[in-house]
């Protein structure tokens, strides 16, 4: 698994959470994209995240940390291999509670699966679901 400095990192239904910035702040050097279905928090957080990263005389710093409008139930807009992690806390139990909810989880562990770095690739999901529930959609045949 790469180290922290060389880490590939999605975050899925990122919302307005500073979640991404505080793994900058830790020693995540590498490229942290953040994905979220609402183009209106996605333009907040990356206006955000800019301003806070713009130095004096203007000039943008750019630390690899982007903010993607995406719904990762209808495709992610990344090439197959993207991602050694992808954190998930709170998105699938989210598409868990909503009509097709099934369908969408199913769709939402296949791109996962997809985007993640063969052979190292991690996906670390979050979920307040009984485990017993939340494993059938992990699981390989």
């Amino acid at each position: 698994f790469p180290s922290r400095e060389k880490c590939r990192v999605l975050i899925l239904g990122c919302g307005n959470s500073t979640f991404g910035e505080e793994m900058r702040n830790d020693g995540w050097a590498g490229e942290i994209v953040n994905i979220d279905f609402s183009s209106v928090v996605i333009n907040q957080m990356a206006n955000k995240y800019e301003s806070k990263h713009e130095r004096e005389d203007k000039q943008f710093i750019a630390p690899k940390m982007k903010f993607v409008c995406a719904d990762v139930t209808h495709g992610l807009p990344f090439k197959d291999n993207s991602f050694d992690l992808i954190i998930c806390k709170g998105t699938f139990d989210s598409i868990l509670c909503n009509t097709g909810s099934v369908s969408y989880a199913s769709d939402l562990v296949a791109e996962c699966a997809r985007v993640l770095a063969a052979g190292h690739g991690c996906l670390f999901l979050v979920s307040y679901g009984n485990p017993d529930n939340r494993i059938v959609f992990l699981e390989h045949e």
